[in-house]
């Protein structure tokens, strides 16, 4: 993936991913959905997070379609 100079590769790899467009960052954005999610896991049994664990931010909605 070739970015401009300066700008921000995540949200270009993010986009390649959801859309399949390249396999490479596919599987990069299926990487990163599967941490991300093992670390709330993590949080949940860290502090036992009886009531749930709320992710915040704007990542979480935008791969929400990649969560198995």
């Amino acid at each position: 993936v070739d970015a401009a100079e300066g700008a921000a590769v995540a949200p270009i790899v993010s986009s390649l991913g959801r859309s399949g467009a390249h396999p490479t960052c596919a599987k990069a954005l299926a990487a990163f959905v599967e941490v991300y999610g093992s670390e709330a896991g993590n949080v949940a049994l860290t502090y036992v997070a009886t009531g749930g664990v709320y992710v915040a931010g704007g990542i979480a909605p935008d791969l929400l379609v990649h969560a198995p």
